[in-house]
């Protein structure tokens, strides 16, 4: 879930559901006027930029950026049978959105996909992606991105074709990750 930059609308994403949905957050907190921002997706992990556009899963392999209404803005496509299930914009200038993936074959159905998640082997992967509209972040994110190892790393995503590349680390390596080359479409 997101919440807008002028903290008035919650958005969050009903996976099983296929869209996501907007709520207007009263004064006092509470939440009112329900209605759908976006149909016909496969909302997971969710992030918004500095112009209110929700970064969601399309429920296949690949994402979107979509604005309030359901117009996708922009599309990015990821190697067949590999689900990206969250989103994030980062990086020192927070123009680079992370897709976390992970090995997902429609054609075994929901249960093996689950097993196969759960007791491996492990097929995550962090891939990267340059975008031209920064994530938003509030006073609050400034002062814990500011404290991350990633505000002091200087991240260089692989910007040939405009393609998500790997985020390369030995940590993310130790869990059985693949190389970009061969999981990008």
């Amino acid at each position: 879930m997101v919440i807008t930059a002028d903290n008035r609308t919650l958005i969050i994403s009903e996976s099983f559901a296929g869209r996501l949905t907007a709520f207007d957050i009263d004064p006092d907190g509470g939440l009112s006027n329900r209605r759908v921002f976006a149909d016909g997706l496969g909302p997971d992990g969710i992030c918004l930029d500095a112009d209110d556009a929700v970064w969601a899963s399309t429920g296949g392999f690949s994402v979107v950026r979509v604005a309030e209404g359901g117009e996708v803005l922009q599309r990015v496509e990821v190697r067949e049978n590999r689900a990206p299930f969250a989103l994030m914009l980062g990086g020192p200038d927070r123009r680079t959105l992370f897709i976390m993936t992970a090995e997902w074959r429609k054609a075994d159905g929901i249960t093996d996909n689950l097993a196969r998640l759960t007791n491996g082997p492990r097929t995550g992967e962090i891939l990267t992606l340059p975008v031209s509209v920064p994530g938003w972040h509030g006073p609050a994110m400034t002062a814990i991105i500011a404290r991350s190892d990633l505000a002091h790393r200087h991240l260089r995503p692989d910007t040939h074709h405009h393609r998500p590349s790997r985020f390369a680390t030995s940590r993310l390596a130790s869990h059985g990750t693949r190389s970009a080359a061969d999981e990008i479409v």
